[in-house]
């Protein structure tokens, strides 16, 4: 009797690790997705700023340079 609760035991904390860790990967997955999404997006912002590069898309880049100075005053407005 005394050895099958031990067995019991074990198999019940085993279960409940490889739960645990299934629930960590699942989360982990989860997590690099919207990491993956944030790049993706820092990445195509980057790409914007190129147009700064030629002088015929000069307008976009100053538009871009004042939605950024909008974003910035509007994050510091709300940390105020």
């Amino acid at each position: 009797m005394y050895i099958s609760s031990i067995i019991k035991h074990k198999t019940t904390s085993e279960r409940d690790a490889a739960i645990a860790l299934d629930r960590a990967l699942s989360r982990v997955g989860k997590d690099s997705k919207s990491v993956l999404n944030d790049v993706k997006a820092g990445v195509e912002r980057a790409s914007w700023y190129s147009s700064c590069l030629f002088d015929k898309y000069q307008d976009i880049c100053s538009e871009l340079k004042s939605e950024d100075a909008r974003f910035i005053k509007s994050i510091f407005e709300i940390y105020k």
